[in-house]
């Protein structure tokens, strides 16, 4: 009996340890499978965050020339200027990230505000358990160059993992470059009543310049008069401070020649008495004691070209033989 004791205890401690063994190797399996799929989370996570902020400058794009589209269009609607900077970039603020302006809705931001971005993402995020919270704080516009807009914005985000094995949540800043290319002219539409839209198209131009100095052939200087197209210069006002009226020479300017024969088929009364330089012609009280008319190879019939002294020389037009304005 003693031997059978004996024998039934050995097998009873060799059949719990190797219960143990094989309790403690799942539970070392188990312990590897969740750390791992902890860390595949993770790096998921990490990943769509990398796409979010890669993906937040194309949305920022779309969303801010859109709203520069808006704020043209209420322009247009209310035939005046924004009163300073500070409302027009509360304009531009709300259109970005709302659509809209003062609770007009503009149709060109359907579906394309930021926030309706920001909603995608999140409706999209939650599919593979994901939730984004994203509140934007600040947006900034600026002209870094005179052919592109800067917009900037601060987002507060808390992303968080549904199973809750991972979350982040931080405040960072974003910027995203806007070209005014293909935009209309804040000044155009104004002061035509939105009858005769500008769109802003930079020119380039040839080698000869303006004027060829071989044969003193404008055609150059005419086609960019005739398609008011725009060239850079710091003498004036740039295309943000078109939105206000401020025709203040600008580092950031552009400028065009106001066509005036499109400006007369729309029935606008034009001035024969001042620049076609658009800056200098929409202003309300230019200086025209040195203006020069009937310059050579620039006349018109009816004659409406003409330029002030100054912006002789900028369109290389000082050598060619003109008149003083009577």
């Amino acid at each position: 009996m003693r031997k059978k004791g004996v024998a039934y205890l050995l097998l009873s401690l060799i059949f719990v340890t190797l219960l143990g063994t094989v309790y403690l190797t799942q539970e070392g399996y188990d312990h590897e499978d969740r750390h791992q799929t902890a860390a595949t989370r993770v790096e998921t996570m990490n990943s769509f965050i990398e796409d979010l902020h890669h993906d937040l400058d194309r949305a920022a794009y779309i969303s801010g020339y859109r709203a520069l589209l808006g704020m043209e269009e209420h322009l247009s609607q209310k035939g005046a200027f924004f009163h300073n900077r500070s409302v027009m970039e509360e304009a531009f603020r709300q259109a970005f990230l709302t659509g809209g302006y003062n609770g007009t809705t503009f149709t060109v931001l359907d579906d394309a505000s930021f926030n309706d971005y920001l909603q995608r993402v999140d409706q999209q995020a939650s599919q593979v358990g994901i939730d984004v919270d994203a509140n934007v704080t600040r947006v900034q516009l600026e002209q870094a160059t005179p052919w592109v807009v800067q917009v900037g914005f601060q987002g507060n985000f808390t992303i968080t993992d549904e199973r809750g094995s991972a979350w982040w949540e931080y405040t960072k800043n974003f910027t995203t470059d806007v070209p005014i290319n293909g935009l209309k002219d804040p000044l155009y539409t104004v002061n035509t009543n939105g009858r005769v839209p500008n769109t802003i198209t930079n020119h380039t131009l040839p080698p000869t310049g303006y004027v060829n100095d071989t044969n003193n052939d404008t055609a150059v200087l005419r086609e960019f008069a005739e398609g008011s197209y725009y060239r850079t210069t710091d003498e004036a006002p740039s295309f943000l401070q078109r939105f206000t009226g401020d025709l203040t020479a600008d580092e950031k300017g552009i400028e065009s020649i106001t066509y005036l024969p499109a400006l007369s088929d729309q029935g606008i009364v034009v001035h024969t008495d001042r620049s076609v330089i658009d800056h200098i012609y929409f202003s309300s009280n230019p200086d025209n004691t040195t203006d020069r008319c009937d310059i050579q190879g620039m006349s018109y019939t009816p004659d409406w070209f003409r330029l002030d002294q100054a912006h002789m020389d900028d369109y290389e037009l000082d050598t060619l033989s003109s008149n003083p304005c009577g």
